[in-house]
């Protein structure tokens, strides 16, 4: 044995060291499969977590509770002041109307000063159908807040003036307030008080637009007024008014938008307003009820309508809609086409190919002229062939010595460079299809 290890001495001791390495490998291998079996198992636990966050609303941990408050607190403050930046037009004035007739104080809020009083005014005037109950109420309301009332319907007419075509805000200034706060205007349920106020309105609209609004546009969209006699069978089977009475407030909105929808047609110079139509009105009984569309947060209302300008003023036309921050009204133009005249028509022709045109002048300027005479009651036909030919001539000649000198000339000299061929100071027909945008649950 001792011989054999002392022959073979350097093989037993790299076997031992081999040996040695080998146990240390297997060590350190156990550990790594140990460390990652538990990665495995942890991975595969955070991957069944996350699938059960996934399928149920995520819980927020503590330490973020109060982060994720001050988040919804700012949010719905921004949101809060971008709502009364769209669609509101009349919100700086209603908030003042609503501060003075109920007394607010510094600090607190008009907003719900407001509620307080549209609650109060449905549990008094708004809860009887009845017209001569609901005046008694009114009066009751009004001696309730006799030393506010008056002067903040006068602050409140001073400040809505200038935004709005309302007719008579003298009479009706009342009623609008309410309707800018947001109590419907139902004009009692009355369809005669409706038709007199359309007609005012009307009048309104003539008096902006003047002899611009054709015979076509002058209904505005509304066919009661195009043709009053028109009637609908109401639910209950009898004949009501040319619209049903839940018709009425909507009927109101419309008139609100398409005021001033005009008074930016008026301040651009066009020739005429052509027509003027309402999209979505219910065809089979005339209801206003499908033209106030709501997608999400918001109400669209669809119009059109068609007028004769220059191009360069129907463009200035459809910049004036959009967002205006001083009405905050907000418009989207979807389409706006554009028909030429037929004067412009002819000169699109020319302009597209030249060389037939100028062959069909030609070829009508080379027929032969006719003159006609009478001598002993039959026609005598002559043809002037001869001062055609010497015409034809002279043409030839002066185009010859016309385009040599226009040849001569750098091209920014010659005649016609820059002129407008096309679209210049002719009028167009254009059709616009635009949309006005408001904040849903609005008056």
């Amino acid at each position: 044995m001792n011989r054999f290890v002392k022959q073979n001495l350097l093989l037993i001791t790299v076997m031992s060291i081999a040996s040695v390495v080998i146990l240390a490998l297997l060590i350190y291998s156990a550990i790594v499969y140990f460390q990652m079996s538990q990665c495995i198992s942890e991975t595969d636990s955070l991957r069944q977590k996350i699938a059960t966050l996934i399928r149920h609303t995520p819980a927020p941990v503590d330490e973020n509770k109060p982060l994720i408050s001050q988040d919804i607190a700012l949010y719905t403050k921004l949101n809060g002041e971008l709502s009364k930046t769209i669609g509101r037009p009349y919100q700086p004035a209603a908030d003042r109307f609503i501060e003075i007739l109920m007394n607010v104080k510094k600090g607190e809020s008009i907003e719900e000063a407001r509620k307080k009083f549209i609650e109060e005014y449905n549990n008094t005037v708004g809860k009887d159908e009845n017209p001569a109950r609901q005046g008694m109420a009114l009066d009751e309301l009004r001696r309730k807040y006799r030393n506010t009332w008056d002067k903040a319907l006068q602050e409140f007419v001073k400040l809505v003036t200038p935004l709005t075509q309302e007719p008579d805000l003298e009479h009706d200034g009342e009623a609008f307030a309410f309707y800018t706060i947001g109590i419907p205007r139902k004009m009692q349920n009355d369809p005669e008080k409706l038709l007199t106020y359309s007609r005012k309105y009307q009048e309104k609209i003539h008096q902006l637009l003047g002899q611009k609004m054709r015979p076509e546009a002058d209904a505005l969209g509304f066919t009661f007024i195009e043709n009053p006699s028109t009637t609908y069978k109401s639910e209950e089977g009898g004949v009501a008014a040319p619209f049903r009475k839940e018709d009425i407030p909507l009927i109101f909105r419309h008139w609100d938008i398409i005021g001033d929808i005009c008074k930016k047609i008026s301040v651009v110079d066009i020739k005429s307003l052509n027509f003027f139509h309402i999209r979505g009105i219910n065809k089979e009984n005339g209801a206003y009820d499908a033209t106030f569309v709501g997608r999400g947060n918001y109400m669209i209302t669809h119009y059109s309508f068609e007028v004769t300008a220059s191009l360069d003023n129907l463009r200035k036309l459809a910049n004036g809609f959009g967002y205006d921050p001083a009405t905050r009204r907000f418009y989207i133009v979807r389409s706006v086409f554009v028909y030429a005249s037929d004067i412009e028509a002819a000169s699109a022709k020319q302009l597209l190919n030249p060389v037939a045109v100028q062959q069909e002048t030609e070829k009508k300027d080379a027929a032969p002229q006719v003159r006609r005479g009478r001598r002993r009651g039959s026609v005598v036909e002559e043809v002037a062939t001869e001062t055609q030919d010497r015409e034809k001539e002279l043409r030839a000649k002066w185009q010859e010595e016309f385009e040599k000198r226009e040849k001569s000339l750098p091209f920014y000299q010659r005649s016609g460079y820059g002129d407008v061929k096309l679209g210049g100071a002719s009028e167009y027909r254009a059709v616009f299809d635009i949309e006005y945008i408001e904040l849903a649950g609005m008056n």
